[in-house]
């Protein structure tokens, strides 16, 4: 059993509206889950197909005041599939924070949990099977 399903499950209610933006985009969405909300950002990233750069004070302000951590960092793959890339992995165990990746090609997610270096593929429709998740 996957130890990370646990902080996986929090973001099931967010997978629908996460999937929806990144098919209304041909470039690359993100943003992060804090406090069971999902905060869209700007790619500020200069080739926005390929990658995607969050300005540094988006996760600083996360962390201020009494703001509680952040759930995940999410993004969208435009060109690809839902793999992590090796810039992807690194930037998440370095940050400590999960990725929640979505592929508008294939439909699909991965999640990567950098604490126990798991990672999980999966659509929306299994995860509204396994969970009971009425759309």
């Amino acid at each position: 059993m996957f130890r990370s399903l646990h902080k996986l499950e929090l973001l099931f209610p967010h997978l629908k509206g996460i999937a929806m933006a990144a098919g209304r985009s041909d470039l690359e969405i993100c943003g992060l889950v804090i406090a069971g909300k999902v905060k869209y950002l700007k790619n500020i990233s200069k080739t926005p197909r390929l990658n995607f750069k969050i300005r540094p004070e988006s996760y600083v302000g996360a962390f201020m005041g009494d703001s509680p951590r952040i759930t995940a960092c999410f993004h969208s793959h435009v060109l690809g599939d839902e793999k992590l890339s090796d810039l992807d992995r690194r930037i998440s165990n370095n940050s400590a924070i999960p990725y929640l990746i979505y592929s508008t090609i294939s439909d699909r997610f991965s999640f990567y949990c950098p604490k126990s270096i798991e990672i999980i593929y999966f659509s929306i429709q299994e995860c509204i099977i396994e969970s009971g998740i009425k759309t």
